[in-house]
């Protein structure tokens, strides 16, 4: 959820060159970078076997939240895509059913498609017929970083039944929406269809918050084995799960209220001992740190909030402790990720810097019938550092 680097900085980076290098290469020769995995340019798959979308209107602009939507439009960095105002597409090849994207909207996006292959190396799907990266909504390329060439055509390992890969993502947020909750909510409500298919999914190494979120679905009767992924194979399920949310803003990414729903019923640890007020720490990072924070944290304390450190190797114990809260207070960032798991009702406090706010955590929010209210601090500096008033946060959550 960082935001990017300074202009200068992006100049110097060598991946920008690399990237339209290969494009231009691309465009040009595709038998030439598709024989050695690189592919960039993105675009919808050939066929389906089978397409759902599910249009989420926003609750953002709806009371109790239009008056938090309006005071986070103000300085405000969520972070735009490409799919604005695209159409979209249908099994049939046309525009979407739901007409162009609106600006707060999301959509919910489940398929099966066959003829997939996915290089191992970068674990990004690919439509054999086209060679093109697979996307449903707009057609743009994805820097070198992301698509980079490798030798994953060496050997062909054949999956049966449905597969969905993820690459190695290390973001929280992105993660769990964009690549482990889209085709989970595919797996609960379409259980039916899927009946019988073996299920599987390609990653290239340990995932403790798949190892969880895997967990909570055997106890829902629904099996995932697991592919390690090995850069120089590539990897030929019979049908390939593409599940992805579509949004005109990264911020917006989460749809999936009902299947979270459905996972926090069947946790096996329900939290119900656990502190009921959560303080949660930005660590293990350089940026957007809170300075001072040693002074909110004894005032939080006061009031009964224990803090608590989410980081790769805790997500059952994240699960856990979020379920447990009735409140919650964080500096933005990927940990508040999961307010997902907190109960109805459960009030949310974020503290921002006065010059940069996101709406990510609002729409999260307001799907899930969560109390929110920000905090502005100071301005960040160049770390994306700032300050913030101890008095303001108490004041926020009220009495």
């Amino acid at each position: 959820m960082a935001r990017g680097r300074a202009a200068w900085k992006r100049a110097l980076d060598p991946k920008l060159y690399l990237t339209q290098a290969m494009l231009r290469l691309e465009r040009s020769a595709p038998a030439l970078t598709a024989a050695v995995g690189y592919h960039a340019i993105l675009g919808p798959p050939s066929r389906f076997d089978w397409l759902s979308e599910t249009r989420i209107p926003t609750r953002m602009t709806q009371a109790p939240y239009a008056e938090e939507f309006r005071a986070l439009s103000v300085a405000n960095v969520d972070a735009p895509t490409w799919h604005l105002g695209h159409p979209g597409h249908t099994s049939e090849g046309g525009v979407s059913r739901f007409g162009p994207l609106e600006p707060l909207e999301v959509r919910r996006l489940s398929s099966l498609v066959p003829g997939v292959i996915v290089p191992g190396h970068n674990l990004l799907p690919v439509d054999a017929e086209t060679g093109r990266l697979l996307a449903f909504y707009g057609s743009t390329e994805v820097n070198w970083g992301i698509a980079f060439p490798g030798f994953s055509r060496l050997k062909r390992v054949r999956l049966r039944g449905a597969a969905w890969a993820i690459p190695p993502v290390k973001n929280h947020f992105h993660l769990l929406v964009e690549h482990i909750l889209p085709v989970v909510d595919m797996l609960l409500a379409e259980r039916e269809r899927l009946a019988g298919k073996p299920l599987t999914v390609i990653a290239q190494r340990d995932l403790p918050l798949l190892d969880a979120v895997a967990n909570i679905l055997k106890r829902l009767g629904i099996a995932i084995a697991f592919e390690e992924a090995r850069p120089f194979a590539t990897y030929a399920p019979e049908q390939y799960l593409f599940c992805k949310p579509v949004a005109a803003s990264v911020e917006h990414f989460y749809a999936y209220p009902e299947a979270v729903g459905l996972l926090r019923e069947a946790f096996p640890d329900r939290g119900a001992a656990l502190p009921s007020r959560l303080y949660v720490p930005r660590t293990g990072t350089r940026i957007r740190r809170l300075i001072g924070e040693t002074d909110l944290i004894a005032r939080l304390t006061e009031r009964g909030f224990v803090s608590f450190t989410a980081h790769r190797d805790n997500p059952e114990e994240q699960i856990a402790r979020f379920m447990a809260a009735r409140e919650i207070v964080s500096v933005h960032g990927a940990a508040l990720t999961n307010i997902v798991w907190a109960a109805p009702g459960a009030r949310v406090v974020e503290i921002f810097p006065s010059n940069a706010r996101k709406t990510t955590y609002l729409h999260m929010a307001s799907l899930h019938d969560h109390a929110y209210s920000h905090v502005s601090g100071g301005s960040e500096n160049e770390r994306q550092d700032f300050s913030v008033d101890p008095a303001a946060v108490l004041n926020a959550l009220g009495s």
